[in-house]
C-alpha cells in the first residue's frame, strides 16, 4: 500500500523532526529518541562503535516492535540506525552530500540507499544486503518494513533502476560496509554532540523547520 504525502503530513513530520533535532543539539539523544517513541536507541551511547550488523538490527527491531513512529522520517531512521550521524534537513540534501556513490549494484548490508528525486524531499532506506531494504512508510505509514529495491523503485522511483544509488558514507562519515569483501574501519558516533560534523568544525544540523521523507 502506498501513501500520498500531503502538506499537512509534511508539517506534522517537520515539527517532530525539529523537536528531535532540538533535543540532539542539547546533547540529550536518549530524550530525543524517546520523543519519537523509538524505544531502542543507539545514539545515547556515544562511545559505542557501530557496525552494519548494528544498523540492520536497529531497523529490524523497529519493525518487530510494531512502532508506527517513523512517518516521514526516513533520514531520521537511517541516521539513528548508524548512531545519529546525519541531521541534514531532508534525504535529498543528505544524498547530495554523499561522496562515495554506487549505481546499479546490490548494496551491502547497512548501506544507505537513496532516491533523491522522490517527492519534494527525497527518500533513503537501509540495505539488508540481499537486494532488499528496510524503509519507512512504504507498506504502512510510520512503520519500518522490508521490501525489495525493485519494488520500492517501481512504487516511488521511476522504475528504471537509474534514479537510485547507494553510498559508502553518511553525514560525512565513511561507514564500515563490506564493500568487495572489505568491511572497512569502524565508524564512530560523533563525540562533540550528535549533530557534530565529522571534521569537528561545526554542525550539519539544520535549525529551520524541515520536511524529512
Amino acid at each position: 500500500m502506498l501513501f500520498s504525502r500531503t502538506t499537512e503530513d509534511h508539517t506534522t513530520a517537520a515539527r517532530r523532526t525539529r523537536a528531535l533535532r532540538s533535543a540532539l543539539l542539547g546533547g540529550a539523544a536518549a530524550v530525543a529518541l524517546a520523543a519519537v517513541g523509538t524505544g531502542t536507541a543507539h545514539a545515547d551511547d556515544a562511545d559505542r562503535l557501530l557496525s552494519s550488523r548494528d544498523a540492520v538490527a536497529f531497523m529490524t527491531e523497529q519493525h518487530d516492535s510494531g512502532s508506527t513512529d517513523w512517518s516521514h522520517l526516513c533520514l531520521g531512521a537511517v541516521s539513528q540506525a548508524w548512531g545519529g550521524v546525519d541531521w541534514h534537513a531532508t534525504a535529498e540534501e543528505a544524498a547530495g552530500a554523499t561522496t562515495s556513490r554506487h549505481y546499479g549494484t546490490v548494496p551491502p548490508a547497512g548501506a544507505p540507499v537513496w532516491w533523491p528525486g522522490v517527492g519534494s524531499v527525497g527518500h533513503v532506506a537501509l540495505s539488508d544486503g540481499n537486494g532488499y531494504v528496510w524503509t519507512n512508510d512504504f507498506v504502512e505509514d510510520g512503520m519500518i518494513d522490508r521490501v525489495s529495491i525493485e519494488e520500492l523503485d517501481a512504487g516511488w522511483g521511476d522504475g528504471s533502476g537509474q534514479d537510485w544509488f547507494w553510498s559508502e558514507d553518511l553525514g560525512g562519515q565513511r561507514l564500515p560496509l563490506d564493500v568487495d569483501g572489505d568491511p572497512g574501519e569502524a565508524a564512530l558516533v560523533p563525540r562533540s554532540g550528535a549533530g557534530a560534523r565529522a571534521d569537528g568544525t561545526g554542525s550539519d544540523v539544520e535549525t529551520e523547520e524541515s520536511d524529512d521523507c
